[in-house]
């Protein structure tokens, strides 16, 4: 079996938020804290069998016998990643309800040095939907609601929709919403710092028509969860965590769980998240960062996610889902394990081949079919994740074999495969009689003998004249090796002229007067010239000229991590392109790039579809102006306008329309980051000769997302007209 494969997937769809780098302060783990005293006190890299007398984090009575080798399983598995970013992570696994094992590796506070431990507490970002889902059950279970129910009963404020949303439809993701989080995105919105509820809120009330009619399809949406959240604190009449608190964590003990409700709490023993220091654009030279950066406080994000915990806390949690001591017994847990089962347009009953794993979607709960022992034997489990601003966290509940495995990390550059794997592989090698290990990955295929990014970081550049580059300018078309035919990149190469310190071209020269000053010529001061790629969101890099034909630049620090070598040949210049960003967690290709004549529109044709575009339905108001060869895509959204990327074309037609693509594949070291391993989100906006009205359509990564499909934006025209 292997779950790599859609691994990668899973990271978009457990995300609740995209991650935004900032410069957080030390406070967001203890107000006062001594960090060198601590860090002399505290190993770096501390692994341990926890107890409950001594473990200091609640994990249960140990296991009357060890298993050392789940826990070597964990630390080899997940101590490169930890080391590679700066970040740290803590594990446990529990047999029979009692934690056997645990440990932590890296480092909690970076500034500070401060370590990773077993009682560090971190966000478990969408593991949290398990703990709504079963509060929603628990209602159900005494009369309270009912899971068929209009939500609209109890949240009468909501859009007036053709079909009604049942409760049921927002546990198990059929409800036919957008994303919540992913529509604020699209209107300009961040949910870094104090970001309203009420704004959260809002991005639902936009949303005037369904994705889909409800219990038709799957499709997940942060925005289920947090009605669901709404509807529990209108039933009963408390808020969020004092439901929880009363009727979860304080019975079961879970002392270091707590709700993240607050931006401007101090929330002791929690760890700082942190992303790859990305200074863009950067040329040839740059170092890799040494430090990484901490990603500042998000928006409590309640019913989606919003829990604070740490893995033997978790683990009591799942251990209570094996024998319910909360309230509706084992007949409330299997309602919340069982997967929807979809309908057909026509009303009959469907299947549950769907979701991820092709198993379903249960309540807050993926079913997983494990390896079992003997040829044919399969075991079932229930896993989810979660992703929230650098943090990252895995759950494995494997009721067969009596096990369960909790992962928590502070850096999203974990992704989900490895955490998983992990998971899976810990869990067999604590009940070898019942679970099988995951085959070995596959050894990666030597590359061809090529110079590395090391050894082609390092040549003297060399200037070109301005028509040099100009020759190599334009939207290009890359092909990665070993990628499937229709997964290209559109990328471009453009020239960017800076003046030199001693002087500037004077104000108001004339393109012709600019290119003779980048050439040498004329009476101003010299020009210096350079390409500069784009290859999608905040990935601008200068290239540095080693030869009239090799282009070396620095994406994400990483010196000499993209190097195109140009052949013109003639009318159809092509290049070699070579990408290695695996320090960083990017991608590691090879490809060819072609430059199609078609796809080189003129200023004309760029200008006619630059103005102010809205879409109402996702609240979102974009501006398009000129940029390169394409169409800078600038967002105002209340802190102010962000830009997004530049909108490429991809293609044209017979009409003289085109298509425009965002992202589309395009190489983004920033990818891991949000949560996508490979590339960010896809998007087509196509353009009509003339037209008033262009449509998005957005795809996230190949996991069948819908959020952002099908939006139509129409012009806004100016002022008094």
């Amino acid at each position: 079996m292997r779950l790599a494969a859609v691994a990668a997937v899973v990271a978009a769809a457990t995300a609740v938020a995209v991650a935004v780098v900032s410069s957080a302060a030390a406070s967001t783990v203890a107000p006062d804290g001594d960090w060198a005293a601590a860090a002399a006190a505290v190993s770096r890299q501390a692994a341990a069998v926890v107890d409950a007398a001594g473990g200091g984090d609640g994990g249960g009575t140990p296991s009357p016998v060890p298993p050392p080798a789940a826990g070597d399983v964990l630390r080899a598995a997940l101590e490169p990643t930890a080391t590679a970013t700066g970040a740290g992570v803590t594990y446990a696994v529990s047999i029979g309800g009692r934690v056997a094992t645990a440990g932590a590796v890296g480092v909690a506070v970076p500034e500070h040095g401060v370590p990773m431990t077993i009682a560090t507490v971190t966000d478990v970002g969408s593991i949290g939907k398990q703990f709504t889902a079963f509060l929603v059950h628990w209602l159900a279970d005494r009369g309270e609601l009912d899971l068929d129910d209009d939500v609209h009963r109890y949240l009468p404020w909501l859009p007036l929709w053709v079909a009604p949303v049942s409760l049921r439809h927002l546990l198990h993701q059929v409800s036919g919403l957008r994303d919540l989080f992913f529509v604020l995105y699209l209107g300009g919105e961040s949910v870094e710092g104090p970001f309203p509820r009420s704004r959260m809120l809002a991005a639902v009330s936009w949303q005037k028509r369904l994705r889909f009619p409800p219990g038709t399809a799957w499709e997940y949406s942060n925005t289920n969860s947090l009605l669901l959240a709404e509807v529990l604190e209108a039933v009963a009449g408390v808020p969020y965590a004092e439901l929880l608190a009363s009727v979860v964590t304080r019975p079961l003990g879970m002392n270091a769980t707590t709700v993240y409700d607050s931006a401007h709490r101090v929330y002791p023993g929690l760890a700082q998240s942190v992303a790859v220091n990305i200074s863009l654009p950067v040329s040839l030279g740059a170092a890799p960062a040494a430090i990484p950066a901490t990603i500042g406080r998000l928006a409590p994000i309640v019913g989606p996610g919003g829990i604070l915990s740490t893995p033997a806390d978790l683990l009591k949690w799942a251990t209570n889902l094996d024998n319910n001591t909360l309230g509706g017994g084992q007949q409330l847990v299997s309602a919340m394990r069982t997967p929807y089962v979809l309908r057909s347009l026509n009303g009959s009953e469907g299947s549950t081949d769907y979701s991820l794993f092709g198993t379903g979607y249960a309540a807050g709960l993926f079913p997983v079919t494990l390896p079992g022992v003997g040829a044919n034997a399969t075991v079932a489990a229930w896993w989810h994740g979660g992703t929230i601003g650098g943090y990252m966290s895995t759950l494995l509940q494997v009721p067969a074999a009596g096990v369960a495995v909790a992962i928590q990390a502070t850096a999203s550059q974990f992704g989900v495969d490895i955490p998983l794997e992990a998971a899976i592989n810990a869990a067999a090698a604590a009940a070898p009689d019942v679970l099988a290990p995951l085959p070995a990955r596959p050894p990666s295929p030597t590359p061809p003998p090529s110079p590395s990014p090391a050894a082609t970081a390092l040549p003297l550049s060399v200037e070109l004249p301005r028509g040099a580059l100009d020759a190599v300018a334009g939207v290009w078309v890359l092909a990665v090796e070993g990628a499937s035919g229709d997964d290209e990149t559109v990328f471009e190469l453009q020239v960017d002229c800076a003046a030199p310190s001693s002087g500037a071209p004077r104000e108001g020269s004339t393109p012709a007067q600019l290119a003779a000053a980048a050439d040498g010529g004329g009476d101003g001061p010299r020009v210096a010239c350079r390409l500069l790629a784009d290859f999608g969101p905040e990935t601008l890099t200068h290239l540095t000229a080693a030869s009239a034909t090799r282009f070396i630049g620095s994406p994400a620090g990483v010196a000499g991590g993209l190097v195109l070598d140009v052949s013109l040949n003639g009318s159809h210049p092509t290049a070699a392109v070579r990408v290695d960003l695996t320090s960083v967690g990017g991608p590691s290709l090879t490809g060819t790039a072609h430059r199609p004549a078609a796809l080189q529109l003129s200023r004309a044709t760029l200008a006619a579809a630059a103005g102010t575009w809205s879409a109402p339905e996702v609240g979102a108001t974009w501006t398009l102006t000129h940029r390169g060869g394409g169409l800078g895509v600038d967002v105002r959204g209340q802190e102010g306008a962000i830009v997004l990327s530049t909108l490429l074309p991809c293609c044209t037609d017979a009409t003289g329309g085109w298509r425009g693509a965002y992202t589309s594949r395009r190489l983004s070291p920033l990818a891991p980051t949000l949560g996508d391993q490979r590339a960010g989100m896809a998007a087509v906006a196509r353009f009509a000769p003339g037209g008033h009205t262009w449509a998005l359509s957005f795809t996230g990564g190949g996991d069948g997302r819908g959020d952002f499909r099908d939006i139509s934006f129409r012009r806004t025209p100016p002022c008094g007209t």
